[in-house]
């Protein structure tokens, strides 16, 4: 389900991957494992729809190819 109120959505996000070089392995494997579990989720659910679908296959694509 796409989120639509503002009150639930980050102002700003910092993606810099530099981040995780002096973070342990595992976590990166953690954090990778539920940004795939969070892209599958939302390809199957029952609420998908075109966009969050297109959404989900992109980010899972980008997962495995990363």
């Amino acid at each position: 389900m796409a989120m639509v109120d503002w009150r639930g959505t980050p102002l700003i996000a910092i993606e810099d991957p530099k981040l995780m070089i002096a973070k342990p392995a595992s976590l990166t494997a953690a954090t990778g494992m539920d940004a795939l579990t969070q892209a599958v989720e939302a390809y199957v659910s029952t609420a998908a729809n075109p966009i969050t679908e297109a959404g989900a296959k992109k980010a899972i694509s980008m997962i495995a190819n990363g």
